[in-house]
């Protein structure tokens, strides 16, 4: 006599695998809280970058955070790249610099991975577990660097939900995005494809108000701080001075690996006509569901200035795509699409600490110089499921 597992068992199973991923998240998320309380001038990560800027705001000094130089309120000076964030992003982060670091990241961090969890569980909640899963490497990789990859991923898995719903609402939060540019590409041609005029208004009044509210807590002048810092991060990206290796475009990818910024950035431009090739054709033959995750992933494609702190997002794209992913996907496109986000999402967690434990003080030195192939793995990943989408587009 043939016997199955009852349903209850499978349902413990998943319910006990969702808790020991969420332990895991938090575990990590508490050991980075306890090391911000233990040693405060510790500069490892990037929120001590977000956490100087944010006490600058106080100090009056925002504008040394677009001339590549942070002052905290004790005299710790950090150097670097130049804050390539918007005005509106500072004031955002300014109520972190009223408290300790290790609070100041408690709150931030850990209110963006609530909203973040929240949002992957309320689009899809029968696979939770499993894309939570498929997440958790970006997941631990931004919680370790202290980026925004969970707040914009939040963002924009509301953002996906509101859309889907039709609501105009939808249009608030992707206002919200341009605190982040680089993500806004994706989601303003899938509305202007679909024709979604009250929320395109409702983002541009959101962000007026953005624009108002910097030009009033801050002096005006610093937009054109900001606009210098972009003009000076578009040379140093083209040089390829930065941390390549941390990157998830195309065109770091090649870059890093010794090919001319030139052609570089025309394998760039041809990742962006293939991402954008598939908001417009899914926009017009797919289901609004399969769509909208295309135009999440798609998001990640645009822009050569993505870092693999920003990967959360292409969780929530993926969250929305399981369903399609796996009833029409083969195993060849299920392993590639998810094995190259696997590895694109820790390449640079990984190499970063081979490299800082052969080198050790001397591992700064060649921050600019590691190679990467994350970008090219994305690539190959969005192809993969873009091709099921495709094969999936007659169906509901």
């Amino acid at each position: 006599m043939t016997t199955f597992p009852s349903p209850s068992l499978s349902t413990n199973q998943s319910h006990w695998r969702t808790r020991v991923l969420l332990s895991l998240i938090a575990f990590v998320y508490a050991l980075h809280v306890v090391r911000m309380w233990r040693d405060p001038n510790d500069a490892s990560s990037d929120f001590d970058v977000f956490y100087l800027v944010s006490q600058s705001f106080w100090s009056g000094a925002v504008k040394d955070a677009y001339r590549s130089v942070f002052y905290s309120t004790d005299g710790y000076v950090h150097s670097g790249l130049r804050w390539t964030y918007p005005p509106p992003f500072v004031v955002l982060l300014s109520p972190l610099g009223l408290f300790p670091k290790w609070f100041a990241y408690g709150v931030f961090m850990g209110g963006s991975s609530l909203a973040y969890v929240w949002a992957l569980r309320r689009i899809n909640p029968e696979h939770f577990g499993v894309v939570l899963m498929t997440a958790l490497p970006s997941i631990v990789v931004t919680l370790s660097s202290g980026q925004n990859g969970l707040l914009f991923g939040a963002i924009l898995g509301l953002f996906a939900l509101g859309t889907l719903r039709e609501r105009p609402t939808a249009g608030a939060l992707l206002g919200l995005l341009t605190l982040k540019p680089q993500t806004l590409p994706a989601a303003v041609t899938s509305l202007l494809i679909r024709r979604r005029w009250r929320e395109l208004i409702l983002a541009a009044i959101v962000c007026v108000l953005g624009v108002a509210i910097s030009l009033v807590t801050l002096r005006p002048s610093i937009w054109g701080d900001f606009l210098d810092t972009m003009r000076e991060t578009k040379r140093v990206l083209l040089q390829g001075h930065v941390p390549l290796f941390r990157m998830v475009s195309a065109y770091a990818s090649l870059r890093s690996l010794g090919v001319s910024g030139a052609l570089s950035m025309m394998a760039q431009f041809i990742a962006v006509v293939i991402a954008l090739e598939a908001i417009v054709s899914s926009a017009r033959q797919s289901a609004p569901r399969r769509h909208v995750g295309l135009v999440l992933f798609a998001t990640i494609m645009i822009s050569p200035y993505q870092y693999d702190y920003d990967l959360p997002l292409v969780g929530i794209s993926l969250a929305l795509l399981w369903p399609t992913l796996i009833h029409y996907g083969t195993l060849t496109e299920r392993v590639l699409c998810l094995s190259c986000f696997s590895v694109a999402s820790v390449w640079g967690l990984l190499y970063d600490l081979y490299l800082s434990s052969s080198l050790g003080s001397n591992a700064a030195d060649h921050l600019t110089t590691a190679p990467t192939v994350s970008g090219l793995l994305m690539l190959i990943s969005f192809v993969s499921i873009r091709r099921v989408v495709r094969r999936a587009k007659g169906s509901t």
